[in-house]
Parts: C-alpha cells; structure tokens; sequence
C-alpha cells in the first residue's frame, strides 16, 4: 500500500478506534496518534472516496461512531446521506451516496475535534487569561483548559467579528502594534511586538479546517521593509535565521485593520 493510502487509512480507522466497538481510545489521542493536524493540508474529502469504496466496513464503522456519540458536539451521519450537527439544523446536508457522505462527515468531525467547539458552564476564561495565570503561578497550559478557553474565545467573536478566509488580504487602518514570530533552522521559535505603519498590508493563512481562528498567521506583501522594522539586524543576520511571520488575533484584524476587496470577484 503506498505511503499516502497508508496514512489515510490510519485516519479512516479512527472510527473503530473511538467507538465502542474499537479499542477505546478518544478521538483526540487518535488524532495525535495519526499525526491529523500535521498531514491534513494534504488531502480533502474527496481523496478518502476511493479507499471508503474499497472497504464498505469503514462505512458502518463511521455509521455506529455516529449513532454512539454521547455529546451534541461534532457532526453525525446518517444511512440515509444526510450529515450536520445537532445544534445546527442549518448545517444539514445530503450526499447522493452513503460514500460520499461518509467521506465528508469524517473530515468535518475531525477537524471539529482539532479545535473543539464546547467549554463548560460558568468558563469565563481566554487564552490571554491563562496565559496572564502562568505567568503569576507557573503551571503547565495545555488540555483541556486552552481546548476551553479557544471554543469561549470564538463565542465571544461570532456576535459581532468576521472571521478570515484563506489568502484574504487586510490592511492597517493606523499604525499598529502586532505580535511575529521569527522563525529558524533549528528547533527554536523566538518572536515579539513592534509597529507596522498604517497602510500595510498583509496576506493571511487559515487552515481549512479551522474555520473559526480566533488568531491567524499572516505575511506582510512588502516582507522586506517590514522584516526591518520588526526583526533585529542581529536576528536577520544569523545564518540559521529563516524568515518571520505575524501573529494576528481575529478581533484586532476586524478592529484595527481592513479587508481589502478581490479585484477578482
């Protein structure tokens, strides 16, 4: 089985490994025990078709994941082609083939669970906040409580903010203060926060299955000029240096930013 098939079909498993029939294990150890975030920009629904076909067990495997689910969040499936969430009677679609429904369902539960959509009552806290919590008492951060702050995050957002779509272009409206990343041939991540003029405009990068970023990368279309600005000369002339990018919360890009029209639509 070539490599690629290979790596889909351990995502496709993940179906009898979650449910109660399989081994048991949840959906997010499945997903970081298949590497899922990491090889997901490489395949759409459309590329598990033929593998489905191949293997009708995989179609009941997703249908008793489906009917054994024992929360409201993520999607289900049904025999009858029809997919959505039970929150959200608007998201109901039909496929004309079992298959192809499968196929779409697997890729939209997953990527629900990459970034979950669930925080428990009375959660009031964002990722700042836990961030601000470590910084006066050290403590690991990690799941569930950023799982928790995310989903909290993007409710607050969805009353008033629009969310960036993949290769949008915005532009500063005053000069502004982001947050980068630098980035280099090592393992080792450094960054900051500097001021990038108003009239810059920026490129950003949203992954298709997080349709919902409560932050985003992005690239300055005039990199150069803004690498200047931000990045020390020290930094930019170290030979494992490797270019940076910006860090942009959603809320400052509808606030502090524009989005510029596509001259193509």
């Amino acid at each position: 089985m070539p490599d690629r098939d290979a790596r889909l079909m351990a995502i496709l498993r993940i179906g009898r490994d979650a449910s109660l029939r399989g081994t048991g294990v949840s959906v997010r150890d499945a997903l970081r025990r298949t590497g899922y975030v990491g090889y997901r920009p490489t395949f759409k629904a459309s590329d598990l078709l033929s593998l489905i076909a191949a293997d009708p067990s995989l179609v009941e495997d997703w249908l008793a994941y489906s009917a054994d689910k024992r929360t409201s969040g993520g999607w289900y499936v049904q025999r009858s082609g029809e997919i959505g969430r039970v929150s959200i009677p608007g998201s109901r679609m039909a496929h004309s083939s079992i298959q192809e429904a499968v196929a779409e369902f697997i890729v939209r539960e997953l990527d629900y669970w990459v970034e979950p959509d669930e925080f428990p009552p009375g959660w009031n806290k964002t990722i700042s906040d836990l961030g601000a919590e470590i910084k006066k008492s050290p403590r690991p951060m990690g799941p569930p409580e950023t799982e928790w702050a995310r989903a909290y995050e993007r409710s607050l957002l969805r009353p008033w903010a629009r969310f960036p779509l993949d290769g949008e272009v915005y532009e500063t409206l005053e000069d502004t203060r982001v947050g980068f990343l630098t980035h280099w041939h090592a393992p080792f991540t450094g960054g900051g926060d500097g001021i990038i003029p108003k009239g810059t405009q920026v490129r950003v990068k949203v992954y298709d299955w997080i349709r919902e970023p409560i932050s985003v990368y992005a690239e300055p279309l005039e990199g150069p000029r803004i690498e200047q600005l931000l990045v020390s000369e020290e930094d930019r002339r170290n030979p494992k240096y490797g270019g940076f990018s910006l860090s942009l919360p959603t809320a400052d890009l509808n606030r502090l930013f524009r989005l510029v029209p596509d001259e193509h639509t």
